[in-house]
């Protein structure tokens, strides 16, 4: 079942009349929704499917084709943390009259208007200001890596020996997979050694006994236009 687009939403792009532009990673049922409430627009509904091995130009390129009336861009709601401000970015440079930034989750729509003038000030701004956050964080981890790159001796691993593990990935709320288990595998193997591992994570690990520490580590509320970068710093 797909969930109800805001009325609010609707309301205001329901007096346009013309082609409209729909751009979603794989929510192509609310698409269809989207088609169905608004039959003044001439929908054009595209998937990251079908703009797989296209690169970034011809999303570009399709985002500046017409003077779209209305253009949507939708994810999931947990995908905006990181690309928010790369999704508003390529609102921007887009040919069109009324802009929208929709994101999804379960049963429940949001939906954020772009205002090409407000919104592209603020965008050239937090864009400069990841620039110089994501450099230092570059410069502190590569001073880090310098210090724990040296060898340590047999004798440093001992029971009851307290180890941090960070665990940073370009994704959240991911509950299985590879990446999952090989950090499961990890801590396990310090366990065995009687080592006392604490976990710093972007998405905490499936741990239905409790045995492990884990704290979740927030991303900045900050620009993402490079995604590594919304977990930097």
């Amino acid at each position: 079942m797909t969930a109800a687009l805001p009325d609010f939403f609707l309301s205001a792009i329901d007096g346009h009349d013309g082609k409209a532009l729909f751009i979603t990673r794989n929510n192509r049922s609310l698409g269809h929704a989207l088609v169905s409430a608004t039959p003044n627009l001439a929908w054009t509904v595209v998937t990251k499917e079908d703009l797989r091995g296209s690169g970034v130009t011809r999303l570009i390129s399709l985002l500046r084709s017409y003077p779209w009336q209305v253009l949507v861009l939708e994810d999931k709601q947990s995908e905006l943390t990181r690309r928010r401000d790369l999704y508003r970015m390529l609102l921007i440079l887009a040919r069109g009259r009324s802009r929208w930034l929709v994101g999804s989750a379960d049963q429940d729509i949001s939906a954020t208007p772009v205002s090409r003038r407000a919104d592209g000030l603020s965008t050239l701004a937090a864009g400069m200001a990841e620039c110089w956050t994501t450099a230092t964080a570059l410069i502190r981890s590569w001073m880090l890596s310098r210090r724990l790159d040296k060898p340590l001796p047999r004798s440093t691993i001992v029971p009851g020996k307290r180890v941090a593990m960070l665990k940073s990935e370009f994704w959240f709320d991911l509950k299985a997979g590879g990446s999952v288990s090989h950090a499961l595998g990890v801590l396990g193997g310090m366990k065995d050694l009687g080592l006392e591992p604490r976990l710093w994570t972007t998405s905490l690990l499936p741990d239905p006994d409790r045995q492990l520490t884990q704290t979740k580590v927030e991303p900045a509320s900050r620009p993402s236009f490079i995604e590594e970068a919304a977990v930097a710093g």
